[in-house]
């Protein structure tokens, strides 16, 4: 017959095995965030295309906004009508997922379109992936040139 103990554990102890959990489940993406990379990177390539900075925003993180409507408004500051769609470069061939990477909080992808690669960063947020422009901008070849 099997002994059974119980497992004692300091709060020392306990917050060691509550941070290994948290990087086990991070390293292995079960973080529970419902999200796919590659759904993501399609989701958003087509609010991109769309013009519409209303489907690009949600996409992007909360402290990834203020950037993004700052971009819009100096684009607009340009000659675009306020009411317009922004104005994306087309790309030829579309963006594909080439990897992920998990990451503390979020995932790291290389993207690439139409021969040039990029990495994005993804953070998790209310369980949706969401493109962090401040961390993505840190990385190799961030925007297509």
């Amino acid at each position: 017959m099997m002994q059974r103990h119980a497992l004692s554990t300091t709060p020392a102890t306990s917050h060691a095995l509550a941070a290994g959990v948290v990087f086990l489940a991070t390293a292995l993406g079960l973080t529970g965030c419902a999200d796919d990379p590659g759904a993501f990177v399609q989701r958003f390539e087509a609010a991109v295309a769309s013009g519409e900075p209303a489907r690009v925003r949600p996409l992007l993180t909360r402290a990834s906004r203020p950037i993004f409507d700052t971009l819009i408004a100096a684009q607009r500051a340009d000659g675009a009508p306020a009411d317009g769609p922004f104005d994306p470069r087309p790309m030829k061939q579309p963006t594909r997922l080439v990897d992920s990477r998990p990451m503390r909080g979020g995932v790291v992808v290389t993207v690439q379109a139409d021969g040039q690669r990029s990495e994005w960063v993804l953070l998790e947020e209310g369980g949706q992936l969401r493109l962090d422009l401040l961390g993505t901008s840190d990385r190799r070849g961030w925007l297509f040139q």
